[in-house]
């Protein structure tokens, strides 16, 4: 939430702060339901459910996805030095407000602007895209699961 009764050229710093942490929530989640998918596989195979194996790992794949859009993978296996990949969202509006917030005695220019319009719709279709995964596809893999007498994956609570 920005913050109230912030100068204009200071209400931009605390949106991309905000912004920041909605990636951050997502990414969190994400890294928590993947685990569960891990888990998961691991009882199909105690359970004799291999069949079901290639629907797991597919929708692993669905969250992995929408993270990858979120966070460099790269950066996620811990290896700072190694710049393979594009930045994404997370990155890129972290980056901007580094540098946003390095001109303490001037407010962001136009390019800093449009650069925070773009990441800010990358990082709404990213949302639209996590909450279309959990209230659709995640929704119809638990039934599937529970179909299999398997507890299904829970969303967990970002606070």
């Amino acid at each position: 939430m920005a913050e109230l009764g912030a100068p204009p050229g200071e209400q931009i710093k605390f949106e991309i702060r905000d912004n920041i942490n909605t990636a951050a929530d997502m990414i969190d989640q994400l890294e928590w339901m993947k685990k569960k998918i891990t888990d998961l596989r691991d009882v199909m195979a105690r359970k004799d459910l291999k069949d079901m194996a290639a629907a797991v790992v597919e929708f692993g794949k669905k969250f992995q996805s929408v993270e990858d859009e979120l966070f460099q993978p790269t950066i996620a296996e811990s290896d700072t030095k190694s710049f393979r990949d594009p930045q994404k969202v997370y990155e890129k509006l972290s980056v901007l407000a580094g540098d946003i917030s390095g001109s303490v005695d001037f407010a962001p220019n136009k390019q800093q602007r449009e650069v925070y319009a773009v990441l800010k719709e990358s990082l709404a279709t990213q949302k639209g895209r996590f909450e279309g995964l959990i209230k659709t596809d995640l929704a119809s893999f638990n039934k599937l699961l529970a179909d299999r007498g398997v507890a299904g994956i829970i969303v967990p609570v970002v606070k």
